[in-house]
């Protein structure tokens, strides 16, 4: 028994340093086609058509001015981007494969068909920005790290939790049909709340913390706070997001109207007062 287990070892161990192996020698090509395909996948969905070149140079001279140095692929977004997003739309993307390996050196700029007729010129710088800073933070990947990673830890917390249930269920299979479905329904919720609900809801706690991180930046690093407050009263008069979101804010995936409205507002007067003492 004890040589039939190591002779199995052995041929698993060969196994996995063949490829291991084969993976290092070919690293080069099976990386640029993981870039091609993240890339083919992300201008297939969301629209690879480029914006007019004056709009484009008006953008980079932006990324410029808040520090993002890399170049940057802006697209108009396709029909089907528009019906997700919206025509009036600007969207933030880094190529990944797998959700998980991120493209760093090509991020791109998703701008809807109505962006530039709908919103104002300043209006626009701030809304730029944001998703430029976005770009520059690396949120997207963040994201979707950190939903990966949530997923993962909540599994593995309810299949600890849930070990004595699971044994219940299994001793009594034979027994009692109610218990079996009690406990298949104990495990059931469980499984919910942890798996899918917990998750969840510290993901849009997440999100709302870089909500919040990208209007300040912006705000700071353009001194875009008019447009800022006119983005927000856009939003809240023709968009109906909330002035204070209900529940505490803990089902919604961005900071408040108010809450926007009154760090827009600290920031401008902290503006004000340090170009007072520098004068």
């Amino acid at each position: 028994m004890f040589k039939y287990l190591k002779f199995n070892l052995a041929i698993y161990t060969g196994l996995a340093l063949i490829l291991i192996i084969g993976m290092a020698a070919n690293y080069q090509r099976l990386m640029k086609q993981a870039r091609n395909y993240a890339i083919n996948s992300i201008e297939e969905n969301y629209g690879s058509e480029p914006i007019d070149h004056e709009k484009a140079t008006e953008i980079q001279a932006i990324a410029t001015e808040i520090g993002l140095l890399k170049p940057i692929k802006i697209c108009k977004m396709n029909s089907t981007s528009m019906q997700q997003f919206g025509d009036s739309a600007i969207a933030a993307c880094l190529p990944c494969c797998t959700l998980l390996i991120p493209i760093f050196e090509q991020p791109y700029l998703l701008i809807g068909g109505k962006f530039f007729n709908t919103f104002s010129p300043a209006e626009q710088r701030f809304l730029i920005g944001r998703e430029l800073v976005r770009i520059k933070q690396n949120h997207t990947y963040k994201m979707n790290l950190l939903g990966f990673a949530l997923f993962f830890l909540c599994f593995m917390i309810f299949w600890k939790i849930t070990k004595p249930l699971r044994l219940k269920l299994k001793k009594f299979r034979t027994r009692s049909i109610y218990k079996n479905i009690a406990i298949a329904l104990s495990i059931g919720l469980l499984s919910l709340s942890l798996v899918r609900i917990a998750p969840y809801l510290l993901n849009l706690t997440y999100r709302r913390h870089i909500e919040r991180e990208l209007d300040r930046l912006a705000i700071e690093l353009l001194s875009c706070h008019e447009g800022a407050l006119k983005v927000i009263s856009r939003q809240q008069q023709e968009y109906h997001y909330p002035e204070h979101n209900p529940y505490l804010g803990l089902l919604s995936d961005r900071p408040s109207c108010h809450e926007r409205r009154i760090y827009c507002l600290e920031s401008q007067l902290q503006k004000e007062h340090d170009l007072q003492n520098l004068s």
